[in-house]
């Protein structure tokens, strides 16, 4: 539904004069693809998926918008800069009631306040790389309370070590780098 929506108003005249841009951006951000990866670590969050064309560009770019409830855009972010990396990431067991990990972050000066935070986690025994939620930047803690299975079903918190990253997404839809990965021994 989203692709759709986005792909039919690629052709509207909305669009006219703006879709050599997303071209542009298509060529640039392609190029940079992979560039999101940490040297010698292993990522929870995915990469971006190569973009052949300003179209694929304009239409993952407001899919990522929408998804994490910022304003779509028309307009190619050419020239702007995506939000510098959240750092810091750490987590904390906490037996409860309820059980959680309470996860913490630091974000650099100048970090936009429109900024969203995604978060990803993953178990080493119980739970495939996933994401877990969004929230504003501003919040700066994330109380993970359950996380899903091999099956995809909420299984709660099992005994396991977790991993958990997080990446921001500013009002242009840039992403920055993904965080340290935060291990989190829930015995």
């Amino acid at each position: 539904m989203i692709v759709e929506k986005f792909s039919r108003r690629w052709f509207t005249s909305a669009m006219d004069g703006k879709r050599d841009l997303w071209e542009a951006f298509a060529k640039q951000f392609g190029d940079a693809s992979k560039s999101n990866e940490r040297q010698g670590q292993k990522q929870i969050i995915p990469f971006n998926r190569k973009v052949f064309s300003g179209m694929n560009a304009y239409i993952m770019h407001n899919a990522l918008l929408s998804g994490v409830g910022l304003a779509t855009v028309d307009d190619a972010p050419l020239g702007k800069d995506g939000p510098p990396s959240a750092y810091n990431l750490s987590g904390v067991f906490v037996a409860g009631p309820p059980k959680k990990i309470t996860l913490t972050w630091d974000e650099p000066a100048g970090f936009p306040g429109d900024a969203k935070v995604r978060i990803w986690g993953m178990g080493v025994k119980h739970a495939h790389k996933q994401y877990i939620a969004t929230v504003n930047a501003a919040v700066k803690t994330y109380d993970v309370t359950a996380i899903r299975g091999a099956r995809g079903a909420s299984v709660g918190l099992p005994e396991d070590m977790y991993r958990f990253q997080i990446d921001a997404i500013n009002a242009y839809g840039l992403k920055c780098a993904g965080s340290n990965i935060a291990e989190v021994n829930y015995a």
